[in-house]
């Protein structure tokens, strides 16, 4: 490989303690930098988003952190909602502070801007895992991402010289390469997406051919399992460190449906972003500070507070926060946003009830990592709710 310096992983301070612990521990924390996106994808909810758009005060996103980490609320932060995070112009002196404070970062980005100068600000950052949504497999799903001017060419060529730059540097960091799966949940969105598993097989020998051209050595040390787009959150190995994840399309909370379906609302479901079982679940900040629970609240609806006037603390113990969260807690959805993306999937022209998933193993697959993840009881009310709702 070349002569490029060779970057070490820099060890984790101690987060700072805290006078009081007050045990909320998150599962996932989103700081959205910012809800500007260069793409507007078919497949994401960008396009029809109405809230406005802009930069989170770089002041708000480190007390944001500075609290996550002193009251131990979580042991990493993802530097996203919506929005490509590497639009913000501080965005490195942000990721060196998630660091100082002892958080691991997790980043996602949409994999257009890497530049040699974006790449070269994404390997001088302590990313714990930064994830390539690439979903594209070819030119003609390379549209569904209305990127303007980039081509499919130039981008996947910089997410090579990226991953190219990523082992000669022998850096340290975790890459997740995401390909959407565009048939798994009927109804969904993305039908030039990976549809077959003959297209996800090509997609995983052209990058493990890619790491053999680079390091014969290392590739062979990586293998991958034999694919299954019944199991749609498995990781597939190219090389250590880097794992290539199908994910299906969804649904953003009943808001992207194909032509012949429509969501109806539902006042019954469980929700582990909200409730999450054993720990604190899911919680977000907007650029503009308003706080939500999750990713598919991308309109910030559910307004459970704002982080430029209230503790991250007091919002989460607060009635709005915690009315929600008890009512989810006994199976009963009490916000609209929350009813619409629990709700009942059926197809318009017979009312008839539309299974969520279009292989009954997907299910078995994902109640195996609901599991590991939310234990034994909301397991069992997940998979009861499901069955409620498409039989």
């Amino acid at each position: 490989m070349g002569g490029s310096p060779m970057t070490t992983a820099t060890p984790l301070p101690a987060p700072p303690r805290a006078a009081a612990d007050p045990g909320i521990r998150f599962s996932i924390f989103l700081l959205e930098l910012t809800s500007h996106c260069n793409m507007c994808c078919d497949f994401c909810p960008d396009g029809i988003m109405k809230r406005p758009r802009g930069l989170m005060d770089a002041g708000l996103a480190k007390k944001v952190m500075r609290e996550l980490a002193g009251k131990r609320m979580c042991e990493r932060v993802f530097f996203h909602v919506m929005g490509e995070p590497l639009l913000h112009p501080r965005f490195d002196e942000l990721a060196r502070h998630a660091h100082e404070c002892g958080l691991k970062l997790s980043l996602y980005t949409n994999s257009s801007l890497l530049t040699e100068k974006h790449i070269e600000r994404l390997l001088s950052v302590p990313i714990d895992n930064l994830t390539l949504s690439i979903q594209s497999i070819d030119q003609d799903s390379f549209v569904l991402r209305r990127a303007g001017r980039l081509s499919y060419g130039n981008y996947v060529g910089g997410v090579e010289r990226f991953l190219r730059m990523k082992v000669e540097r022998r850096h340290p960091g975790k890459v997740t390469m995401h390909y959407m799966v565009g048939n798994v949940k009927p109804g969904s969105p993305g039908g030039l997406l990976i549809v077959s598993k003959e297209q996800a097989e090509g997609v995983i020998r052209k990058w493990q051919a890619f790491f053999r051209d680079l390091d014969p050595e290392g590739a062979a040390r990586a293998a991958a399992p034999p694919v299954s787009l019944a199991d749609v959150e498995r990781g597939y190995p190219v090389y250590p460190g880097v794992v290539l994840f199908l994910k299906a399309a969804h649904h953003w909370a009943g808001a992207m449906v194909q032509v012949g379906y429509e969501f109806r609302p539902s006042e019954a479901g469980y929700c582990a972003a909200i409730s999450g079982g054993a720990a604190a679940g899911t919680f977000a900040v907007l650029w503009n500070g308003a706080v939500t629970y999750c990713c598919n609240d991308y309109e910030g609806t559910l307004a459970l507070g704002n982080a430029n006037e209230q503790t991250i603390e007091e919002i989460y113990a607060g009635p709005k926060a915690a009315a929600i969260r008890e009512n989810a807690a006994r199976g009963r959805l009490i916000h609209p946003t929350c009813q619409r993306c629990m709700g009942q999937l059926v197809r318009i022209d017979t009312g008839k009830k539309v299974p969520k998933y279009r292989n009954p193993l997907t299910l078995l697959h994902l109640s195996s990592n609901y599991y590991k993840k939310h234990g034994l009881r909301q397991t069992v009310l997940k998979s009861l709710d499901y069955l409620r709702k498409s039989f």
